[in-house]
């Protein structure tokens, strides 16, 4: 895993265990994550490229956004099952610039035909990540512990993601 995403995780696990540690109701299009860094190229908003709608429809469950800290390279957005029983997670989507693709690739992810251009998944400890280039970003989605977002649904959303950025 890479030491982004591996940061964003331990993040996203204390939260889960915290009852969601500051996880919001927010609307689709409304939040905003502070960058970690000036980009060049203005960041878009990961919690606007995918809705909670459509994150939600997966799971079958509503879901909530939450914006970790920026201890990454980037802007991220996590989804998570909103529950009165804390919050569980269920993807983290992390944009970034270009410049720091190779740093988001571990060393042990393997190639894979897209999305996007230079795409990657890897797997550690059950979670899976899809990296890849798309336009003028790079971008990564993680799934996480929550049921409902597999390989399979973290290809979809990764696709959707490409197409978005691309445009």
């Amino acid at each position: 895993m890479s030491k982004f995403a591996f940061v964003g995780v331990v993040a996203l696990l204390v939260a889960s265990c915290n009852g969601g540690g500051g996880a919001t109701p927010a609307q689709d299009a409304a939040p905003s994550i502070t960058a970690s860094a000036t980009p060049s190229t203005p960041l878009p908003d990961p919690c606007v490229l995918l809705s909670r709608a459509e994150v939600g429809a997966v799971v079958g469950k509503p879901v909530v956004t939450w914006t970790p800290s920026p201890s990454v390279p980037g802007r991220q957005c996590s989804w998570l099952l909103d529950n009165n029983d804390g919050a569980s997670w269920v993807m983290t989507l992390t944009v970034h610039e270009p410049q720091h693709y190779d740093d988001a690739r571990a060393d042990s992810a393997k190639d894979r035909p897209g999305p996007g251009e230079r795409a990657y998944e890897e797997e550690e400890g059950g979670l899976v990540t899809i990296g890849f280039l798309a336009g003028r970003y790079g971008a990564y989605l993680t799934n996480g512990i929550a049921p409902g977002v597999d390989r399979v649904a973290l290809a979809r959303y990764a696709e959707l993601v490409a197409k978005r950025l691309a445009a």
